[in-house]
């Protein structure tokens, strides 16, 4: 497994790339489908596949695309989608790094972010239930406990994936929703072996799967699509490093004054109208609602919460938010590390 090196914001590998319009076109064509093959993503846009591979293979020798990996409904699977926002101690910048890759290697954390303010780290834990999650979360703290000052508990009900739509900023409201009350599915080993191999790799052919797991490319293109139509797999989406484009990324806590499923769902669908946030968590905890956007500067920020405001006077009680500096490991099957 391979972690993100830590973040430094005067580092000239993070100095913001100006994006040509066809890059981000590419870009915003290959979020939440990310296994689109470049005819296909040409066919769409109106270029060549030839056009479409050179872009694409700069984008990752710039380190732009980071990764592209498969979202999976954890859900449907039999696990719990807890959350823990972790604020560490002082700690030299080496105990931080070690402690934080700690987390990472966990295999039970499927989803860790680094951020800027009042907390330092976000994990996703995914267990199959809470007795379960009590005893991942204590192992961890029996071994980094003393590296950790203060930690916040909550769990996910539903969370929606929305295309990267800051990228060309046209309105897109189509979202991959992980959660809700959904079935669970039953799996064998075989498909959690290439659901092991999406997650690490989403663009991989069925015939490099297929090699990697013994089988035939047929037996591979017919488990997977059994696992979409199923709702296992929800989506393929791409990993940006949203530092090289020039945008911020904050992640927004939301307490509400009154709560009732109408008034959320007015909420969510007013954030998944926006064209600058890119997920969407209706959570139980320490916030009623939580959402991520990218945005060019302060400005977009302020504008973004002060429309959340005037749309919702007498609804929203608090808005606080954190910068994410990193989104250090993501992977929807953390127990295949």
């Amino acid at each position: 497994m391979l972690l993100s090196p830590p973040f430094s914001p005067t580092a000239p590998e993070y100095g913001a790339t100006p994006l040509q319009p066809i890059k981000a076109r590419i870009l915003a064509a290959l979020s939440l489908d990310a296994r689109a093959t470049f005819s296909d993503i040409a066919n769409r846009l109106g270029l060549s596949r030839q056009q479409v591979k050179y872009h694409f293979d700069q984008l990752e020798e710039q380190q732009i695309i980071e990764s592209c990996y498969a979202i999976l409904d954890v859900v449907r699977l039999g696990y719990l989608y807890h959350r823990v926002l972790i604020r560490l101690a002082d700690l030299p910048p080496e105990r931080k790094h070690s402690t934080i890759e700690y987390f990472a290697r966990h295999p039970r954390v499927g989803w860790l972010v680094e951020y800027e303010g009042a907390w330092d780290v976000a994990l996703a834990i995914w267990t199959r239930s809470m007795s379960e999650f009590e005893l991942a979360l204590d192992e961890m703290l029996s071994n980094v406990g003393r590296d950790v000052a203060d930690k916040l508990i909550s769990f996910s009900a539903k969370t929606f994936h929305l295309k990267n739509k800051f990228l060309t900023r046209e309105r897109d409201e189509r979202a991959l929703l992980v959660g809700g009350d959904v079935p669970e599915v039953a799996l064998d080993e075989l498909d959690y072996a290439i659901l092991g191999v999406l997650t690490k790799n989403a663009r991989r052919s069925y015939r490099e799967i297929g090699l990697a797991l013994s089988v035939s490319p047929k037996v591979v293109k017919y488990r997977m699509q059994r696992m979409l139509d199923a709702g296992v797999i929800l989506g393929f989406d791409v990993k940006l490093n949203h530092q090289m484009l020039g945008f911020t990324h904050h992640k927004i806590f939301l307490k509400l004054a009154n709560i009732s499923s109408e008034n959320v769902d007015s909420v969510i669908e007013h954030l998944l109208a926006l064209t600058n946030t890119t997920c969407i968590t209706k959570s139980i905890g320490f916030s009623d609602l939580e959402f991520e956007i990218m945005v060019r500067n302060s400005g977009e920020l302020d504008g973004t919460l002060q429309g959340i405001r005037e749309a919702f006077p007498d609804l929203i009680r608090e808005a606080s938010s954190l910068i994410v500096s990193q989104e250090t490991y993501v992977n929807y099957l953390p127990w295949k590390k």
